[in-house]
């Protein structure tokens, strides 16, 4: 969990002093953490599943299935998404020219990489 806090606080503090923080979660977990770190404004998407005070953020569909066009329109600095076994979320983002990171929670062995 620490080194996911920690790839997190990297991520944040690559984006660039003149450009605002947009961040879209497609996934509870990564936007719980987001919310622990006191970045729930830099929010402007989250999955259907995500349970957060905010009321302006987008809904985005599900980890698995997100709504790429929503994704788009909402201009993100990073996506924030859980990995998946076929790539095909990273790989689609990648097309769209869309900067993303991606989080693997397969399992202890993994979080300890």
């Amino acid at each position: 969990m620490i080194l996911i806090l920690l790839s997190l606080l990297i991520t944040f503090t690559e984006a660039s002093d003149n450009q605002e923080l947009r961040l879209v979660s497609t996934v509870p977990s990564i936007t719980n953490t987001i919310v622990y770190l006191g970045a729930e404004d830099n929010l402007v998407g989250i999955s259907n599943f995500c349970k957060i005070s905010k009321k302006s953020v987008t809904r985005i569909g599900s980890g698995l299935t997100p709504n790429y066009e929503k994704i788009y329109s909402l201009k993100p600095t990073n996506v924030l998404v859980s990995k998946t076994a076929d790539g095909k979320i990273e790989k689609d983002l990648k097309k769209m020219g869309l900067g993303f990171e991606t989080f693997g929670f397969n399992g202890l062995e993994e979080i300890k990489k």
